[in-house]
């Protein structure tokens, strides 16, 4: 999605320096757009890390069994969910 608003912000001439896109999953198109100045940042997210950390957090707590042990892992309030 990123991509697209920076798109219609290059469209509108509007200057990036007031108005920073960032995106998330570091596309081709979002690099390129970053090199071109027209986007400020892209965050890289692994999806293999992210979907093993889940199956690992899901067998936990399918076997009543906390993720607090898990990298990553973090206690919110009342919640304990995985970071990665």
């Amino acid at each position: 999605m990123a991509v697209g608003v920076a798109q219609e912000v290059q469209k509108a001439k509007i200057d990036t320096n007031t108005l920073p896109i960032l995106g998330v999953d570091a596309t081709t198109d979002g690099l390129d757009l970053i090199s071109q100045g027209a986007m400020a940042c892209t965050i890289f997210q692994p999806a293999k890390g992210q979907g093993e950390a889940a199956v690992k957090a899901a067998e936990k707590l399918a076997s009543g069994q906390s993720v607090e042990s898990l990298d990553g892992a973090e206690h919110n309030e009342a919640v304990c969910m995985g970071a990665i």
